[in-house]
């Protein structure tokens, strides 16, 4: 879309729309053509200026539904030393911390396994989050203002071996993109 000169005081014309068979369309009123454009426009996540703050405590949490066979025993750990080289190799900034209480970009990162509609098939889940926890109505961990998000499901059923392969490799996929995100915002 090119800019076009105006004089100071005119008003452009809009462009002429027209259907496929060359008959225009009506008009829509200004204000309905910029609240379709705001709605159909993806909002862009707020990472500009965030450096993230990690905790070795709290940062990843695994959980495996009650009633499950499985035991993922250091996948945390495992998780957390990935996010650490993901971001460290992705220029994103980020600080460690004991507990991340009150920074205003705290990263956590939720690792699933649960049944899938009460049977006995398995589901994985991947859940990266980024809040705010500097604002109003923040006093707990987490329970700030959300800057991004991003949710990954992996395989449904995979084998008890593939549940730690879902988990990881939608990790690194979640990091992915939130270094992604992160440099397309901080440039």
């Amino acid at each position: 879309m090119g800019v076009t000169s105006v004089e100071v005081g005119a008003v452009p014309r809009p462009p002429r729309l027209s259907s496929r068979r060359g008959v225009p369309f009506r008009r829509l009123p200004a204000l309905v053509l910029g609240a379709l454009s705001t709605a159909l426009a993806a909002p862009a996540p707020d990472l500009k200026g965030a450096t993230l703050c990690l905790s070795p405590l709290i940062t990843v949490s695994v959980t495996v539904e009650s009633g499950l066979p499985l035991r993922l025993t250091g996948l945390d750990a495992q998780v957390y030393d990935e996010v650490k080289a993901r971001l460290g190799a992705g220029g994103v900034r980020y600080r460690e911390e004991h507990v991340c209480s009150r920074a205003n970009a705290s990263l956590a990162l939720s690792l699933r396994v649960r049944p899938t509609r009460g049977g006995s098939a398995l589901e994985t889940q991947v859940s990266t989050y980024i809040r705010d926890e500097t604002g109003p109505g923040a006093g707990s961990w987490l329970g700030g203002e959300l800057r991004w998000s991003a949710v990954g499901y992996g395989k449904v059923n995979p084998t008890e071996a593939g549940v730690r392969a879902e988990l990881l490799a939608d990790t690194r996929a979640s990091l992915g993109q939130l270094v992604n995100d992160w440099k397309a915002v901080n440039r």
